[in-house]
């Protein structure tokens, strides 16, 4: 039976929990739950992406988030759900989020907690077949259910911020002979995460952000961002940011208004995979209901 293409674009054995790519640099929610209800108002934000655009089954996906602060802001609570499709695999990924946060002089701290599921289906008969009968073989599974929980924490003082979280808490493996998903919490598969920065007022028009994100697991070893981001008038903000993936990262952000702001980022593979690929595209459109701004940055949710 031939298959042609098939293993590039399957699960190769293991779900990994949703990755936020370059979302969480405009919101950090999204890979830690602690940031939930940090902007002290209630925020909507959509997300579109296409990776790696000229391949044939890439994945993409869309997302929606929500977080909104409670009990005279001492608790935050939040919601993102996201679908991803690459090649014949199907993802959706529920997630909520909740916080407690400690008010501070001049800054905060935050505690978090994140639990959801995924929903993942492998649908087999779309491939395309190269012998007689394979089509046969080719049943779509059922859709797993799948537990997802993550921990967090965040400390913010004047413009300085860090964040410590491991956004995967369960890793699965699915076993082709019974057909099914077997997981564990292994922590040699946790994928322990640092985002930290630092935002600059330069004058009273324009500021700088600088961040970057490290994460380490045993078994996938050391990955690490880095961003900047110039601000002005709080109407635009242009950033560039590389990726030890080997990505070159541009970002775009502008506020139509105090609250309705659309974000684009463009991600160009400076790898062998830039031969086959036209780079990739992230779009977000948020809304917060906030009409008297009271952060330390409206780059951040």
């Amino acid at each position: 039976m031939l298959l042609t293409g098939a293993i590039a674009f399957s699960l190769s054995g293991n779900a990994q929990e949703h990755r936020a790519h370059g979302y969480y640099v405009l919101n950090p929610m999204l890979i830690n739950p602690a940031y939930a209800g940090s902007n002290e108002a209630l925020n909507l934000a959509g997300y579109f992406r296409q990776q790696w655009v000229g391949m044939e089954g890439a994945p993409g996906g869309t997302g929606f988030s929500a977080d909104f602060p409670a009990l005279k802001n001492k608790l935050g609570l939040g919601f993102m759900y996201f679908n991803e499709s690459y090649g014949v695999n199907h993802d959706h990924y529920f997630n909520s989020m909740y916080a407690y946060r400690i008010k501070m002089k001049n800054g905060s701290l935050a505690f978090g907690l994140g639990a959801g599921f995924i929903s993942s289906r492998t649908r087999w008969s779309e491939l395309n077949t190269t012998a007689p009968g394979d089509e046969g073989y080719l049943l779509d599974t059922k859709a797993f259910l799948l537990p997802s929980f993550s921990v967090g924490a965040k400390f913010s003082y004047n413009g300085f911020f860090t964040g410590i979280s491991v956004p995967s808490l369960l890793s699965y493996t699915f076993n082709y002979n019974e057909s099914k998903y077997e997981f564990s919490s292994d922590p040699d598969f946790y994928p322990y995460t640092l985002f930290a920065g630092n935002r600059f007022q330069l004058s009273s028009q324009a500021g700088l952000q600088v961040s970057g994100l490290m994460e380490y697991s045993k078994k996938e070893g050391f990955h690490y961002e880095a961003f900047a981001i110039a601000s002005f008038s709080e109407k635009i903000w242009l950033g560039t940011g590389y990726s030890s993936r080997n990505t070159l990262t541009g970002l775009l952000q502008f506020a139509f208004t105090p609250q309705l702001k659309a974000g684009y980022m463009y991600h160009f593979d400076l790898g062998k995979i830039s031969y086959a690929s036209k780079g990739s595209h992230e779009l977000t459109l948020r809304y917060e209901f906030r009409y008297k701004a009271s952060v330390a940055s409206p780059l951040m949710f």
